[in-house]
């Protein structure tokens, strides 16, 4: 009960920030999206989902206040925007969105991590769980390169397969030649020692053991990266945005499992009595 008191907290955060960034920051998109949900509605479900996934990350932390926080902080607003505005910014002669927008959304985002991280850092101020002594930094490079793997599996068996996002991306016609695989793999590679340093902080916060806490990441990777499609845009149609829900939720979650099992070096001990696992947040909720 407790824990589901801290998530409705952390959820009233986000929405809080998200709704200051839309009046510091105000933008509209031209146009009418379409999708399952009305915006507003896209609004709540988003931010919840947001929620749930902080909410487990603090729950299962062997850090706590600000340290804690300023983790939490850190991880949405790369996970959730930073790390998806620059790869709309490289393919933005696909997308044609407007630059000013994400942008603008970067910067709710950024407002909605400040108060989402102080309030973890307020409700999570005792230890939860041991702090595990062998996350191996030096394999960072490695992680990476898991990153371009899964990125590039994903894109091509549930991207691509899609009918409606081919013919979004026009990748029968000459522009995909525009794009060419060197600077692309180096680009998504730099994103991927990105995201390699986000699992590595998750690994080393974490308590449990390393199954536990590579759920945990990738779930959260997967989440914080997709949910936001959920919102109607007129830049890009529900039929194409479902799609990438699926590909990057997968994608990303296997990321983040298997990059943190590589920082660990595969360590598959169970939890002691007193570390909290994926199943124990579950039934705190209850």
């Amino acid at each position: 009960m407790i824990v589901s008191l801290k998530l409705i907290v952390v959820w009233i955060a986000l929405l809080a920030g998200g709704v200051l960034g839309g009046v510091l920051l105000p933008f509209s998109i031209p146009g009418e999206g379409d999708g399952p949900f009305t915006a507003e509605q896209a609004f709540l479900l988003v931010n919840f989902l947001h929620a749930i996934v902080l909410t487990a990350l603090a729950s299962q932390a062997a850090w706590q206040g600000s340290a804690l926080g300023l983790t939490v902080a850190v991880v949405f607003l790369f996970a959730q925007s930073l790390l998806l505005l620059v790869e709309a910014l490289w393919f933005n002669a696909y997308l044609e969105a407007p630059v000013g927008a994400l942008l603008r959304a970067a910067g709710h985002t950024a407002f909605q991590a400040a108060l989402a991280g102080s309030v973890t850092a307020l409700l999570w101020r005792r230890r939860q769980a041991r702090a595990s002594s062998q996350v191996h930094l030096n394999r960072l490079p490695v992680a990476a390169a898991l990153y371009v793997l899964c990125y590039f599996a994903g894109g091509t068996l549930i991207a691509l397969s899609s009918p409606w996002l081919r013919d979004y991306y026009n990748v029968a016609d000459d522009r995909s030649s525009e794009i060419a695989l060197v600077p692309l793999l180096a680009f998504q590679y730099a994103r991927g020692i990105v995201w390699a340093g986000l699992a590595y902080v998750l690994a080393r916060m974490l308590g449990g053991a390393a199954w536990s806490r590579g759920v945990l990441a990738g779930l959260t990777f997967g989440i914080l990266a997709s949910a936001s499609l959920f919102y109607p845009t007129a830049f890009m149609p529900w039929s194409v945005r479902g799609v990438h829900i699926v590909e990057v939720l997968a994608s990303n979650t296997l990321f983040g499992w298997g990059a943190v099992l590589i920082f660990m070096g595969g360590q598959a001990q169970r939890p002691s009595k007193d570390d909290p696992t994926v199943e124990g947040f579950v039934s705190s909720l209850s």
